[in-house]
């Protein structure tokens, strides 16, 4: 879920739609970058394929924001929605000194250990062995919109106030 805000109408004459949108766009691109690189924090120590982050502006008469997330397309896409959102089941079984490089209600990613030992469902089945516990939601996208929500209301709040207060376009 993007930070995004609801407006209401403050009067007719106030703010004039074609001299604010800029700005307001602006502000929105900012925002966006920033999303992208708080959620790129956990997947800096990944190795293989990392997830491409996408940023969708949004600016209508009744709200605006910026919602970021990982592209699903690609491999490291799924890996990231792998780990926000957590799975039921793992059709892997890890090393006996596996530790996981991220933590859950952390952006930061440390060293990690061990790896995997047999991959895949039809591995795992032909060895008769059943499905793990699943991987444990890190809840990232939700972490970031938390942080970010204060932030950018302010930024935001205080761009209306500078144009209310007579900033014109050139």
């Amino acid at each position: 879920m993007p930070p995004i805000i609801l407006l209401r109408p403050i009067g007719h004459n106030k703010f004039r739609i074609k001299d604010i949108r800029p700005l307001i766009l602006k502000e929105l691109r900012d925002e966006a970058k920033l999303q992208k690189l708080i959620l790129a924090e956990p997947t800096k120590t990944w190795r293989g394929a990392k997830p491409r982050f996408v940023s969708i502006v949004i600016a209508t008469q009744d709200q605006i924001g910026a919602h970021t997330y990982a592209d699903q397309n690609s491999e490291g896409g799924k890996k990231f929605m792998w780990l926000d959102e957590g799975t039921k089941t793992r059709w892997a079984l890890m090393s006996g000194n596996w530790s996981s490089k991220t933590r859950v209600g952390s952006f930061r990613a440390g060293a990690g250990a061990g790896r995997p030992v047999i991959v895949g469902r039809k591995a795992m089945l032909k060895r008769k062995m059943k499905a793990r516990p699943g991987i444990k939601a890190r809840r990232w996208t939700e972490m970031a919109r938390k942080n970010r929500l204060t932030p950018f209301r302010n930024r935001m709040v205080s761009m209306f106030k500078v144009y209310a207060a007579g900033w014109r376009r050139p």
